[in-house]
């Protein structure tokens, strides 16, 4: 067992999902700030309250409840209850941070800003980071030097690690597009979201909450199925369906209201 070329697609994949994931976060981030001359708290307040909700409180939950349950054993009930959670933890979570901890601040800018700090916090601890590596590991593959390296390990060990690099060159190229697609959808919904809770709270219209809660549960569950029964691109096409859809609603509801446009509806 051998290491082989790595298709140059695939190498592309991998250099676009690490940008979408890393970099593409980071220079929103600074245009943000700079178009609408506020501090980072917010962005701060949101990687918080996604660090604290959804990687601390929410994983474990799932811990508990998916290792103590036969969810896993049923399909459809493991996405109800997936969509459930993540929903209930990172929409209760946002209205919480927003209500507390961005009390004095709390705008329709700022509430981008959380946005943006949970979604891209989010998409570099969830992929980026190891995107970013498996590139870095591609390029010293085709390089040889990750064949220098191994040479010098035990024939087990060698063996061991090519069988762990070979989906760098199994795979085919939109398998290594599509989380980098699916990233930037998800910062996208982020924001969406925020804006939603910034007009519960500012409001005090618990209907905006409950809305947030809906399209956040379906947004998860539905792209878990459609992940399962389309697969692949046919699936990020739902996503990107939904995702323009919800976007289109919060930016109606939550957004206009904000810049001279009436809304007719209050929730």
């Amino acid at each position: 067992m051998t290491l082989q070329t790595i298709p140059f697609a695939n190498l592309a994949g991998l250099l676009f999902t690490s940008l979408t994931s890393v970099v593409l976060p980071l220079v929103l981030w600074v245009l943000a700030c700079k178009k609408w001359q506020e501090k980072p708290n917010s962005l701060i307040a949101g990687s918080g309250g996604f660090v604290i909700f959804a990687l601390i409180l929410e994983q474990s939950v799932n811990s508990i409840v998916l290792n103590n349950t036969a969810i896993q054993d049923t399909p459809w009930l493991l996405y109800l209850y997936g969509g459930a959670v993540a929903a209930l933890f990172e929409e209760l979570g946002r209205f919480f941070m927003m209500k507390i901890a961005m009390r004095k601040t709390l705008d329709a800018p700022n509430a981008v800003l959380y946005g943006l700090g949970h979604g891209g916090i989010e998409s570099v601890m969830v992929v980026g980071l190891t995107y970013v590596n498996n590139f870095i590991i591609a390029v010293m593959v085709q390089s040889g030097k990750m064949a220098e390296s191994i040479a010098t390990l035990e024939q087990a060990e060698a063996e061991r690690m090519v069988r762990n690099l070979e989906p760098l060159w199994t795979m085919t190229a939109d398998q290594f597009f599509l989380p980098g697609v699916e990233r930037v959808l998800a910062l996208a919904m982020q924001v969406a979201f925020s804006l939603l809770v910034y007009r519960s709270v500012k409001d005090k219209k618990i209907g905006f909450l409950g809305l947030s809660l809906l399209c956040h549960f379906l947004m998860t569950f539905l792209s878990s199925l459609a992940g399962v029964y389309l697969g692949g691109i046919a699936a990020e096409a739902c996503n990107l369906a939904l995702t323009a859809a919800i976007c289109f609603l919060a930016w109606k509801l939550a957004w206009q209201p904000e810049n001279g446009v009436e809304n007719p509806d209050d929730l």
